[in-house]
Parts: structure tokens; sequence; C-alpha cells
């Protein structure tokens, strides 16, 4: 295997394991093991874990601008908000592994990716063993319209 090789199946491998488990409950000896390589091979392709996480993510926050530049690069109407918004929906299902990886240790508000007082793998409260939950956003769409066909109308 070349070296570019290896370094795509070591990044699909970490794809697959951070969308699993998040970035705390996945370790470099899990990686090496998957692909049959020992931790050095890793190491020398990403410098570690923080290193292999950071493309990943890259490559998924890459894949998600391009599609929502595309789908944005025209006039702003409500028709292309309503593709736009398809097509996230679209993404989700065809890349659900890599939208699971930006989500998934990200709190938005804090700009750190972990919500403050929870597990980092499980998004749960120590405490409580409850999650904090995302606001609720209720959308009553257009009969008819692109995003009708996959929200159901509120109401």
């Amino acid at each position: 295997m070349t070296g570019k090789e290896r370094r795509e199946q070591l990044l699909n491998i970490g794809r697959r394991l951070f969308a699993e488990r998040g970035f705390e409950g996945t370790s470099i000896e899990e990686i090496a093991a998957q692909a049959g390589v020992s931790k050095p091979v890793v190491y020398e392709h990403f410098g570690g874990k923080e290193g292999l996480y950071a493309v990943v993510v890259d490559r998924e926050v890459e894949r998600l601008l391009a599609m929502a530049t595309t789908l944005l690069g025209g006039a702003r109407t409500r028709e292309s908000f309503e593709l736009a918004a398809v097509g996230l929906l679209r993404y989700i299902d065809d890349n659900a592994d890599g939208f699971r990886i930006l989500v998934r240790d990200s709190n938005p508000g804090s700009g750190t990716g972990i919500e403050p007082g929870t597990d980092s793998g499980t998004g749960t409260s120590p405490d409580t063993g409850t999650s904090p939950g995302p606001d609720v956003v209720t959308v009553d769409p257009e009969p008819g319209s692109a995003v009708d066909a996959v929200v159901e109308p509120t109401g």
C-alpha cells in the first residue's frame, strides 16, 4: 500500500470511529489495529489523534460548504433557501458519519466543541445522565413546497 493509500485508509477508519464514538471515545490504538498497522504509522501520517481528527473535520466542513455554496450561489429567494434546506437534509442522509462528526462533540455556543458539564463521549450530564437537548425549531412550510415534502407542517 502506498503512503497516500495508507493515509486514506486511516482517514476512513478514523472518520467511522469518530462518528460512532466521538473524539474522546476513539483511540489511536484502535485506529491502528483496524488498519493493521502500528501506532507510529498513525503518528507519522497525522502527528496524533488530534491531527487525524482535524483532517477528518476539515474534509467534512469542506464537503458541507461546497454543497451550501453551490445551492446558495444564486439569487436569495425562498425557493433557493428551500432547495438549500433539502440539500442539507440530503447531505445529512448521504453523509451520516460526516454530519455526526460535525455535531457530535460540538456546542455552538461555547466554541470549544464540548458542552460544559457534560460527558464528552455521550453529551450527557454526569450528574443527571440527561442530555441538554437542542433548541426546538418549528417549521410551517407552504403546502406543496420542497420543504413540505420532508417536514410535516405544525398545527
